[in-house]
């Protein structure tokens, strides 16, 4: 069943977006995103900024920053273990954008205070709390209506990786809506996402928004739902 810790980090981390996103603020070159995906397999919360170093918002050198926390459950010689816990991070990378789409490279370090219960066996992911990782996000313009996306982390020290993609199909007013693929595993774990993405929700002029849900599937082959959400705003 969901653990709903995570609702309320992300009430937390919506009020503070919202905050930043308050009428009269000056505007600046750089995006804040926040979001959560809670389901009956795992869970996971974010957020995040953007900040380009270079005058130039569209293209140059961006450094990103990130607060998440995350649960899920997985198998080991016949005992089901509980791994939960937040993460920090902070990597440099490189972006550039056009009429035809967009694409950013980073690497950075990841500190992870995650606690697996049991407390063993031993877990090479678990364990390592610092790990080097790498970043790779892009989005091609396919059409006039078309459009695909998608973006894959890895820290090769535990084999950790997250991979997700989405095809979103302009509907009018604003809205996109498509499928959405995600998979994520490292050396104890693994699991499937597929759902359906509305994007393009104004809850306020300045504040985009999607929501999804489909299904989840994890490492035993289990199946589950799930519910999220994921705000954008640029300063």
């Amino acid at each position: 069943m969901p653990r709903w810790p995570v609702a309320s980090r992300l009430s937390a981390a919506l009020l503070t977006l919202l905050a930043l996103g308050m009428p009269g603020l000056a505007a600046a070159e750089w995006r804040a995103r926040a979001g959560a995906t809670v389901g009956e397999m795992s869970q996971y919360g974010y957020l995040g900024a953007e900040l380009p170093l270079s005058d130039d918002p569209r293209h140059g050198l961006v450094q990103r920053v990130w607060l998440d926390w995350q649960n899920y459950d997985y198998n080991a010689r016949g005992t089901s273990l509980d791994v939960s816990g937040p993460s920090a991070s902070y990597a440099l990378g490189y972006q550039d954008s056009g009429d035809a789409g967009r694409w950013a490279a980073y690497a950075g370090l990841r500190y992870r205070d995650a606690k697996q219960r049991p407390a063993k066996p031993k877990s090479e992911a678990v364990d390592q709390s610092l790990q080097l990782g790498f970043r790779f996000e892009g989005e091609l313009r396919l059409s006039p209506r078309w459009r695909a996306g998608g973006d894959l982390t890895t820290y090769p020290a535990s084999k950790g990786y997250t991979a997700r993609g989405r095809m979103l199909r302009d509907i009018g007013r604003g809205l996109s809506l498509g499928p959405e693929l995600a998979v994520e595993g490292d050396t104890d774990y693994n699991a499937q996402q597929l759902g359906i993405v509305v994007d393009g929700l104004k809850p306020t002029p300045n504040l985009n928004m999607a929501a999804k849900t489909g299904v989840q599937r994890d490492d035993e082959g289990d199946l589950g739902w799930f519910l999220g959400v994921e705000f954008t705003r640029r300063f």
